[in-house]
């Protein structure tokens, strides 16, 4: 193992910049900051894909001896052109993480977050599965999102959401660009090939007042008494714009439609 390198960045608003291939780092890096100060982590120029981890403390993985960061205002993390498979576990509050997936069908696991996360598609067909048991879809809740997370896709991308854990009753309301569920902070989303969304056992209210016309948009509500509602029109405007599937579990569920807004 390499040694350790420390970078404390004093006073003034400083950014610190990491590599172009993290597999060059053969020892641990420490990057302590003032709070708003950023930190740009770069694998750019990986020649495979890889595997990798953030936390609200630290970046691991990607062939890395690891990165540990605190008192950051701003930390973006670029990958490669290559598939590669990143996990965050969590993230800090008071850190906005900005992700960049490169090239490459990239998949992107999010637990949790405590402030603004934004993942950003850079080319391919990235699958962005968020709950607490991602990759798996099933058997995991959202309520560790409580940070904002936006996924900006190229088109061709998958977006699950799994909250299919959990037994209480929940709110969910969906739109063209947002998913709120009333366990989480707000999920926004824009080019999205498909999007689904795993509810639990609990008599949920599900309110779908658009959809994307880009977009596939699933709703899973699981096993319970549930009641959805859908909204054709926003004011004068078409609303549900692209296609929805519905699928309600076992139990007493109810639709009610609601057109009056259509000026036709």
């Amino acid at each position: 193992a390499g040694s350790q390198t420390l970078i404390n960045t004093g006073t003034g608003a400083n950014t610190v910049t990491i590599g172009n291939s993290l597999s060059q780092l053969g020892g641990l890096v420490t990057v302590t900051g003032n709070g708003s100060d950023v930190l740009n982590v770069n694998d750019t120029a990986a020649t495979v894909g890889k595997t990798g981890q953030i936390t609200a403390t630290a970046i691991t993985g990607f062939g890395s001896a690891g990165i540990n960061y605190g008192g950051i205002g701003t930390l973006n993390l670029n990958l490669g052109a290559y598939n590669d498979t990143l996990t965050i576990a969590s993230t800090k509050a008071t850190t906005t993480t900005n992700v960049n997936t490169g090239a490459g069908n990239d998949t992107v696991n999010v637990l949790a977050t405590s402030g603004p996360t934004n993942i950003t598609n850079g080319g391919g067909s990235d699958t962005v599965n968020v709950g607490s048991n991602a990759p798996l879809i099933n058997g995991g809740t959202l309520a560790g999102i409580q940070g904002v997370l936006s996924f900006t896709g190229r088109g061709a991308d998958q977006l699950n959401l799994d909250d299919s854990v959990v037994s209480t009753s929940l709110t969910l309301s969906v739109s063209g660009s947002t998913i709120s569920a009333s366990n989480a902070a707000n999920i926004n989303y824009s080019g999205v090939a498909s999007l689904t969304i795993n509810l639990g056992t609990g008599a949920d209210t599900i309110n779908v007042n658009g959809t994307s016309a880009t977009t596939q948009t699933t709703i899973n509500s699981g096993l319970g008494n549930d009641n959805f509602t859908v909204n054709t029109w926003f004011g004068s405007v078409l609303s549900l714009a692209g296609p929805l599937t519905l699928n309600p579990g076992a139990g007493t569920n109810s639709l009610t439609i609601n057109d009056g807004a259509d000026p036709n």
